[in-house]
C-alpha cells in the first residue's frame, strides 16, 4: 500500500507539474504574439517621441505627418499602415534609426526611436498602456497591424 501511495503521490505532482509548465507556455506564448493594438507604450513616451519628432522629424514628414517634403512618406494613415501591416515592429523601427533623419541618418539614439515610434502609433490611433515600449530586441515579438 504505500508504494501505491507513493506512486500516486508522485503522477498527482507530475501531472501538476505539467499543468504549470503548460499555463506558463500559454503566457510566454501570448506575450511573444503581441501586436500593435495591445498598448504597448506609454503616453510619457509618447510625449517624449513627439518632441523628437518635432526637432527631427518635421522638415520632411511636416507637423501632421503626412509627408511630402523631398519625397518623404507619410507616417499617418492608411497608406503608411498597410506599408508596415503583417511586419514585425522592429522593422519600421530599424528603418527609423538607420536612415532617419535623411540629413544626419543613424543621429537618432535608441531611446529616442523608441519613443518617435510610440508617437507613430499614438498618431495612428493605437492605445497607450503602463509599460514602455522597448528595448529594441522586444519588438521582434510585436506584430504591426491596423487599427480597427
Amino acid at each position: 500500500m504505500g508504494k501505491r501511495n507513493y506512486f500516486l503521490t508522485l503522477t498527482c505532482v507530475i501531472l501538476a507539474m505539467l499543468a504549470g509548465v503548460a499555463a506558463f507556455a500559454e503566457v510566454v506564448t501570448k506575450a511573444q504574439n503581441a501586436t500593435t493594438r495591445d498598448g504597448i507604450y506609454t503616453l510619457a513616451q509618447a510625449a517624449s517621441g513627439k518632441a523628437v519628432y518635432a526637432r527631427s522629424c518635421t522638415v520632411c514628414h511636416l507637423d501632421s505627418l503626412a509627408g511630402g517634403v523631398n519625397e518623404a512618406p507619410a507616417l499617418k494613415g492608411k497608406q503608411f499602415l498597410s506599408e508596415w501591416e503583417g511586419q514585425p515592429l522592429r522593422s519600421l523601427f530599424g528603418r527609423i534609426i538607420s536612415t532617419m533623419p535623411s540629413d544626419d541618418p543613424g543621429s537618432l539614439s535608441e531611446q529616442e526611436t523608441l519613443d518617435v515610434l510610440a508617437y507613430l502609433l499614438q498618431a495612428n490611433g493605437y492605445r497607450s498602456g503602463k509599460k514602455r515600449l522597448g528595448p529594441p530586441d522586444a519588438l521582434n515579438k510585436i506584430q504591426f497591424v491596423a487599427t480597427k
